[in-house]
Formats: structure tokens, sequence, C-alpha cells
């Protein structure tokens, strides 16, 4: 594994490693000839038939052209070890930005891409043979400095780990099932209830456990139903019982009314003094009913205004 200020091919210099678990790392390095930031994943590949496989999915996917999904510049082999190079999308990933966020990002904010979201995984579905998410972590989704969201392209190269993922499908949990399309939309609905809620959702042995999946409206009130119904439709412990194509859960982020009200704004007047509107509402409702009752009415108005002295009660006062 490289170390930092480490020149890999001559040209990659190595300034931080900000992702490292067994079979993969991540790092942020500077390109000596164009000077910019890139990020860079090694992974460790002995066999030189193995590191052919790995140079021809490589070239599969520097194909797709997505905005969501940042390109794949460069791939090389060094030393029994893969590189794969892409450019830095600015920012940070989905949990480090969540962190100095302080919360969740607002619905009015996301909302927007998450249909560019899936139309990125729908590209890479389509692509022949396809391409899954697979094992994605928090690391491989990133917020930029604008707050747009971006896919890193390691984790489609990266195998089905071990290891407890809060991202990773329950029925990956078996080493006989390959990733496949309902796989991929349990990852990304996972991404979608983490950034609107702040909270991963419980990993496959935590639920195996008896960890129940919380609401997202129970972290996050602001959220709108039709949002909530849609993650947990995507979370789904059954893959038959999720969306099936990322095309259908698209259409349904789709039918979701953006918001009227906005965060910093007054609620309405019925919200935000429920006790007067029915108090209001009451009092309408008894002056239809005196419109037969004059004295009644009466009563009911002299009730209402302030209560004056009279010239002939001053005088009995008196």
């Amino acid at each position: 594994m490289s170390a930092p200020e480490t020149l890999i091919a001559d040209r990659y210099r190595v300034i931080s490693a900000f992702d490292d678990r067994p079979g993969q790392r991540v790092m942020r390095c500077r390109d000596a000839q164009d000077d910019r930031l890139v990020l860079l994943a090694e992974f460790p590949i002995g066999n030189p038939p193995a590191q052919q496989a790995a140079g021809t999915f490589a070239q599969q996917l520097e194909a797709p052209g997505q905005p969501m999904l940042q390109p794949l510049i460069a791939h090389f082999a060094s030393q029994q070890v893969y590189y794969l190079v892409c450019p830095d999308p600015g920012g940070q990933d989905v949990e480090r930005a969540l962190r100095s966020a302080g919360g969740p990002l607002r619905e009015a904010d996301l909302l927007p891409q998450v249909s560019e979201l899936l139309s990125a995984l729908e590209l890479l579905h389509s692509q022949h043979p396809p391409l899954f998410l697979g094992d994605p972590v928090a690391g491989d989704f990133w917020l930029t400095e604008r707050g747009e969201l971006r896919i890193i392209p390691f984790t489609l190269a990266r195998p089905i780990g071990a290891s407890p993922i809060a991202y990773r499908a329950p029925e990956l949990a078996s080493s006989a099932v390959e990733p496949a399309p309902p796989s991929d939309i349990y990852a990304v609905t996972a991404l979608l209830y983490h950034v609107l809620t702040g909270y991963a959702p419980p990993t496959y042995d935590q639920i195996r456990a008896g960890t129940p999946l919380t609401g997202p409206r129970s972290l996050n009130p602001a959220m709108s139903p039709l949002v909530e119904q849609a993650l947990l439709r995507g979370l789904q412990q059954r893959d038959v019982n999720r969306y099936q194509t990322a095309r259908e859960m698209r259409v349904a982020f789709e039918t979701v009314p953006p918001r009227r009200c906005r965060p910093h704004q007054r609620p309405p007047f019925h919200r935000r003094c429920r006790h007067q509107h029915q108090s209001i509402r009451r009092l309408r409702y008894r002056q239809s009913r005196c419109r037969q009752m004059p004295n009644q009415r009466r009563m009911l108005q002299r009730r209402r205004r302030p209560w004056r002295k009279t010239p002939r009660r001053w005088q009995m006062h008196q």
C-alpha cells in the first residue's frame, strides 16, 4: 500500500488516504502532468490473468457518460496492484458531509437530484454486461461544495466484502447471490435514508438480531409522507417487495409534489395557532345559530365587546 508523499507511476503524488479497508485503498493525489486533484484507488491483484480481467472491466467503466457518475480517466497495473483514477469532485463524502452539517439535508435540495441519480443507475444497468454498485459504502458517494451528489466509480470494481455494511442488500449476505437491480435499489434507498434522516439504516446482521428499522419521519418530521413510503419500499428485506428497476423508483419519486412551505417560512395560520383557529370556528358556528335567536345573539355581541359603564349603570353604582 502506498504511503503519503509517494509518487505512483511517476505521475500521481499521494496527499492523503481516507478510505482504507481490506482489498481497497482510496487516496487523494495530485496529478503531476495536469496539476489537478484526483482520486486513486488501488486493488491488490496477484496473477496476470486477474490483472487482464481487471483491465477489460476498467475499459467498460470508461464508456458510461453521465454527470452524476465520476468518469474513469486512467487505469494501470503496477507491482501486483491495479489502480483506478477518477477526477476529484471536491467536497466530502456523504458521511463526513453529514457530520460537518450537523444533521440531514433538506428534502427540497435533494429531491431534484434523485431523478438524475436513478437515471445514472438505469444507465449502468443497461450496459452489456450490466454494471452494478454491488457493495457500496458512504465513501462511494460524495457531496460537492455546491451540494451536488456524485458517484465514485470504484464501487463498481470492488468485490462483495464480508464486513457488515448498511448499504448492502440482505440477499448479498450469501456468497451464492450475485448483484442485481433490486440490490442496487436497496443501496440507493439506504443512501437516501442516510442523507434525509442523518442516520444510516441498520445492517443485515443488526436486523437479524432484532434491531428494527426506524421510520424516516420519526427521525426527520419535515419529510413528506410520499418520500417516506418510497424509502420504506426500497428498504424491504425481500427483493421482490422492492422496486424492481431504477425507472420504477424514479417515477415514484417524480410523483412527489414540491413542498409549498419552506422550512424558514412561517407556517399557515391554522397550524401556527390551532387553538385560535378552533375558537374562530366555534364563534362562526354560534353566530350562524344566533341568526334565528335575537336574544342570544345580543348576549353574544355584548359578550364580545369590552364592558363599559352605561349612564344608567353608573347611576345605579352611585
